[in-house]
C-alpha cells in the first residue's frame, strides 16, 4: 500500500490510541474496551515502549496499531490490531516486522506475545514470523458464591502488597507470563490488595487481587515450592477469597498450563474461560 506509513505511537494521543484499539478490537473474540485512562494506566503497568511501539496509517489517518513493552532483554507484543476495513492488506504484517527491526536494533534477544487458540490467522501469522509456540496459558473464571460468610481460613490475614512480593521470585518455580510478572504486579502495588498464609509468623503462600465492580480480579497466587501441599494452600486462599467477596466471580488470566498451582483454582470452582498460545522469538531477531 503506497498510502501506507508506520509512525511511533508516541506521536499520537492515548485518546486516540484507546479508540483505534477498541474499534480494532469490536469484533475479536472476546470484549476489549478501554478509556484513554485505562489505556495508558495499562501502557505503564506493562512496561510499553512508546518510542518503539508503532501506529500504522494511511492519509494521515490511523488504522492499525502493535504495542512494543521491554524489560532489559526482553520484549513483549501485543495489541496488535488493523481496523477491520483495512484487514487483509499486509497491514498487521507490516507492522510485525517494523517490531522485529526495532527489536534487533535495540538489542532484544527474546520476544514474547499471546495468541488466543482459535486465532489461526494470527498464529499463522506469526509463525511465519519466526515465532514458535511456547507453552498454553489458560484464563480462568469463577462465579459468585452468594455464600454471605466473611469468616476466614485459619492463619490466613490480610496483607500489604509489599509485605509479600519480596517473596515473589522463590515462591514461583513456573515463569510467569509478562502480565503477571514482578514488574506488572509491582507497578500496580497501590491499586491492590493481599492474603497471606503464615504458619508461626513466617509467610508460606499469598494471594493478590483487586476488587472490581462485579469481580475480584486476580494478579498472583504463590506458594513456597518447599511446602508438601502447595495445591492446598492455594485453595485455602482462592476460598477466603470468595467468602470474603460473596457477591463478586473472580477472574485471573494467563496461568502457564503447567502450573502446580492450577489444580487448587479447579477445585475451587474456576472454570477455563480462554486458552492462548504463548509464543516466542529468540536471537537473531532478524526480520
Amino acid at each position: 500500500m503506497e498510502e501506507l506509513t508506520l509512525i511511533p505511537a508516541n506521536e499520537i494521543p492515548y485518546r486516540r490510541l484507546s479508540r483505534v484499539l477498541n474499534h480494532a478490537y469490536a469484533d475479536y473474540y472476546v470484549t476489549v474496551w478501554l478509556d484513554p485512562f485505562q489505556f495508558e494506566q495499562m501502557c505503564e503497568d506493562i512496561d510499553v515502549d512508546m518510542d518503539r511501539s508503532v501506529v500504522a496509517t494511511v492519509r494521515g489517518a490511523p488504522v492499525g496499531l502493535a504495542l512494543l513493552s521491554r524489560r532489559e532483554s526482553e520484549g513483549w507484543i501485543s495489541g496488535v490490531g488493523v481496523l477491520p476495513a483495512w484487514r487483509r492488506q499486509g497491514i498487521a504484517r507490516a507492522m510485525l516486522r517494523h517490531l522485529l527491526d526495532t527489536a534487533h536494533l535495540a538489542g532484544l534477544t527474546r520476544l514474547r506475545l499471546e495468541v488466543l487458540e482459535q486465532n489461526v490467522g494470527a498464529i499463522a501469522l506469526y509463525k511465519e514470523m519466526g515465532f514458535t509456540c511456547r507453552r498454553d496459558l489458560l484464563s480462568l473464571t469463577a462465579a459468585p458464591t452468594r455464600t454471605s460468610t466473611a469468616v476466614q481460613t485459619k492463619g490466613v490475614a490480610f496483607v500489604q502488597p509489599a509485605q509479600v512480593l519480596r517473596f515473589f521470585s522463590a515462591y514461583h518455580d513456573v515463569e510467569s507470563s509478562w502480565q503477571r510478572d514482578l514488574p506488572s504486579i509491582s507497578r500496580r502495588a497501590q491499586r491492590i490488595h493481599g492474603l497471606a498464609l503464615s504458619v508461626d509468623e513466617d509467610i508460606i503462600a499469598y494471594l493478590l487481587y483487586q476488587p472490581q465492580q462485579d469481580l475480584c480480579m486476580l494478579l498472583d497466587l504463590a506458594v513456597d515450592p518447599k511446602h508438601p501441599n502447595r495445591a492446598d494452600l492455594a485453595y485455602q486462599l482462592l476460598v477466603t477469597l470468595q467468602r470474603t467477596y460473596p457477591n463478586l466471580g473472580a477472574h485471573v488470566i494467563n496461568v502457564p498450563a503447567q502450573d502446580p498451582l492450577l489444580p487448587a483454582y479447579f477445585e475451587a470452582g474456576y472454570e477455563t474461560q480462554l486458552r492462548q498460545h504463548e509464543m516466542e522469538r529468540r536471537t537473531p531477531l532478524i526480520s
